[in-house]
């Protein structure tokens, strides 16, 4: 039996909408009300919305279906319905709640609307219509108007109730959660998996079809490259995340963001992810390991790397595991410890070994740089993966389970809830004392007394920092440490040197589920635009435009493309993208960098001479520097520029690669203010400063052509007075002149 075996009692959840639960004996009703919002849009449209009301007795922000507009000719009488919405009933139940607007046109020119519920066997319910139910004709465009509320209620028997326990055998090392630099993932009560911190919202939307999760893991390399993964009740494995060295186990070396199953692998009890591999322990007591093969880390004395499992030889009768950056450590049913990868042991670590001084270990835990063990006697030992295996016994530590190793400090998780850190780095505050000074004597994490696991991750050259998670018997978590990007989950980005409890995010259902990574991909740049666009407004119309044309396409090479095209159409010269494309969802800024290709290219999205004069800016500084696609100089760095002002921690491949005459290493004070001024519709000082007129805007640009910069212009200055020159390939050489004005302001 696992030491952290799950004890779940079922739980009865009835959800009526506008009622109360009949036939639920014991039961506890929790009511939460809900309201339609709709209003005219500029075309005619109506754009349809949820709202909540809190506990303090508001409404709540809008929540927008990804498909929420009614258009305008629809057919008299027909029930049209928006995509799902899922809501989270507060209280002892926190249950979630799937929605969807449904609305039709009647005979007299009104809009009629109402709710349906996703039942339990994933069908859409009865439509629940509130009293004040019908948008008017002729409404004001933009005034948000509100529906007569409706109530949900949900009944939870009272006692029902699901907790977490302790066992009496071991399993993989991080159990019930994982931490890397940046992010946290957990098991929940259902079996289901809650992600958040760093592209968080991306990692719980891929476990968001898992169930029957009893382990989670999750493997980091230095340039902050996650991949997770789950283990299964009934011995499957799922992975997601990078796969470029094989290791998620999928019999290729592609990335892939939505959890699927490790191939041939059915017989599961163990799981750990590494730096970049992943092993598992069979119910046989044999090890397999996939991924990279650099360094040992597989263990078969090869250093290729493999996409699916592989057995370890020499190992028939290990219980647990754990992984770290690059070696990998194994508990024999003796108590015995094998250890392989480099610095795993002092020779030969291309293949397992056993360790000499260790006996009687049921737990091990493997870091960055050094590894801790525990004895039965509840005794932690530790030593430096680089000094050799020469294990010591931390004094201060009794009734240890099991132990979590980060670079220079872990923590011990204690028989009776308690969890007990220490540590030569303390700098985040991950040892939970309050404070952020090194403590080389163990001291238990205040107000932590019913634990039943506990992971620290360790730090990264471009990660965030340490943090450390601890899930509690009934099912919640506590999080503390370094919080610069949500690792903690509390709302916040400010680190917190004692436990606070982690907001785990309300689970996802129903159709709310990505089927493909196409879906994923939309369902997370739908909350991040939304969570975004109130500062960075531009988000909301490049994604609209591109959202149905945005494609995720797996690659061992990570870069995106927007595909473009600028033409004469009825005597006006104008641009647009086609399509988007993205080979990676790792990192958030490159989505987004891609997506400010489709607004800089788009000049039906910008403001016409504010952004001309913002790609001018680009071009004329730096014409020499990264041009796409004929489509003019500057324009990587403009997409760069931009990307760096929504997404600061993102890595900017056009300033970083060096290869531009004065280029600096990121956006400069003025290139943001640039942005900034076009983004708001107003020229930039820059421009005012240096062009007088469209005959000087000319001259500048044809010593660094950008086509859609000539496009923003173009509308600016009344047209162009010929565009012969622009038709079919673009052709330098048959540009008019420097000299010239082919702008019509210039008298043509």
């Amino acid at each position: 039996m696992n030491r952290f075996a799950r004890v779940l009692v079922a739980v009865l959840v009835v959800i009526l909408v506008a009622g109360a639960a009949p036939g639920v004996v014991g039961a506890q009703p929790i009511d939460s009300d809900v309201r339609i919002v709709a209003r005219l849009v500029a075309d005619g449209r109506t754009e349809f919305g949820l709202q909540q009301r809190g506990g303090d007795g508001d409404w709540g922000e809008r929540s927008l279906p990804a498909r929420r507009f009614f258009p305008v000719g629809a057919q008299v009488g027909r029930w049209l319905s928006s995509s799902a919405v899922s809501i989270t009933i507060p209280g002892g139940a926190n249950a979630d709640v799937e929605l969807r607007i449904v609305a039709r046109l009647v005979a007299d020119g009104r809009t009629e609307f109402g709710l349906q519920q996703r039942g339990g066997d994933g069908d859409w319910g009865e439509r629940s219509l509130p009293a004040r139910r019908f948008f008017p004709v002729g409404a004001q465009v933009g005034r948000w108007l509100s529906s007569s509320p409706l109530t949900l209620t949900v009944a939870v028997p009272s006692d029902a109730l699901e907790e977490f326990t302790l066992g009496d055998g071991p399993r993989s090392g991080e159990t019930l959660v994982a931490v890397s630099a940046g992010r946290s993932c957990a098991v929940r009560l259902d079996g289901g998996v809650s992600c958040w911190g760093r592209n968080g919202h991306r990692d719980h939307l891929a476990a968001a079809g898992l169930d029957d999760v009893v382990t989670v893991t999750m493997g980091e390399t230095l340039s902050s490259r996650v991949h997770a993964c789950a283990l299964h009740g009934d011995g499957r494995v799922s992975c997601w995340g990078p796969g470029r060295s094989g290791q998620l186990g999928q019999g290729d070396f592609l990335p892939q963001y939505l959890a699927n199953p490790v191939l041939g692998l059915g017989d599961a009890v163990a799981i750990a992810a590494g730096e970049s591999h992943t092993c598992a322990v069979h119910r046989d007591g044999g090890v397999s390991c996939w991924g990279s093969g650099e360094l040992g880390r597989l263990g078969d004395g090869t250093s290729d790397p493999v996409a699916s499992p592989r057995r370890v030889p020499g190992l028939a009768d290990v219980v647990t595991i754990s992984a770290g950056q690059n070696s990998t450590c194994a508990v024999h049913r003796d108590g015995g410890v094998s250890c392989w990868g480099w610095g795993a042991a002092s020779r030969n670590w291309e293949t397992p070994q056993r360790l000499g001084g260790l006996d009687s270990v049921v737990s091990v835990g493997v870091g960055r740089g050094r590894t801790c063990a525990v004895r039965t006697g509840g005794q932690v030992y530790c030593w430096s993966t680089v000094d050799g295996p020469e294990p010591a016994v931390v004094s201060g530590v009794a009734g240890a389970v099991a132990v979590t190793v980060g670079r220079e400090s872990a923590c011990a998780l204690l028989a009776d809830g308690g969890v007990t850190c220490w540590g030569a780095s303390n700098h985040w505050g991950q040892l939970g004392d309050g404070t952020t000074q090194p403590r080389t004597a163990p001291a238990r994490v205040a107000s932590i007394t019913d634990a039943v696991a506990v992971s620290m991750n360790w730090p990264t050259i471009e990660g965030a920092g340490t943090h450390t998670c601890a899930v509690h018997a009934d099912g919640s978590v506590s999080c503390w440490g370094s919080n610069d990007v949500g690792q903690l989950g509390d709302g916040t980005q400010q680190s917190r040197l004692r436990p606070t409890p982690v907001e785990l995010p309300a689970r996802i259902r129903g159709g709310g589920v990505p089927t493909t990574e196409n879906l994923l991909m939309r369902a997370w740049m739908d909350r991040v635009v939304r969570e975004r666009e109130a500062e960075f407004p531009w988000l909301r119309p490049a994604w609209d435009y591109i959202r149905e044309r945005a494609r995720f396409t797996p690659s061992r090479a990570t870069h995106g493309v927007v595909r473009s095209d600028c033409l004469v159409e009825d005597g006006a010269y104008t641009c647009r993208a086609l399509s988007m494309g993205v080979t990676s969802l790792e990192h958030l800024g490159l989505v987004v960098h891609e997506l400010a290709h489709v607004y800089d290219l788009t000049t039906s999205l910008t403001h016409a001479e504010a952004w001309g004069a913002a790609q001018l800016y680009f071009a004329v500084t730096y014409p020499d520097c990264h041009e796409t696609g004929g489509l003019g100089a500057g324009v990587e760095l403009l997409a760069d520029t931009l990307t760096h002002l929504v997404v600061p921690d993102a890595l900017l491949v056009y300033y970083s690669v060096g290869d531009c005459p004065g280029l600096p290493p990121e956006p400069s004070a003025e290139a943001e203010e640039v942005l900034r001024a076009a983004l708001a519709g107003e020229v930039p000082d820059w421009f005012t400063e240096n062009f007088a007129d469209s005959a000087a805007v000319w001259a500048a640009w044809r010593g660094a052509p950008s086509m859609s910069a000539l496009a923003n212009f173009a509308e600016a200055y009344g047209g162009l007075c010929t565009t012969g020159w622009l038709e079919g390939l673009y052709d330098p050489a048959g540009y008019p002149a420097a000299a010239a004005n082919p702008f019509r302001d210039g008298g043509c």
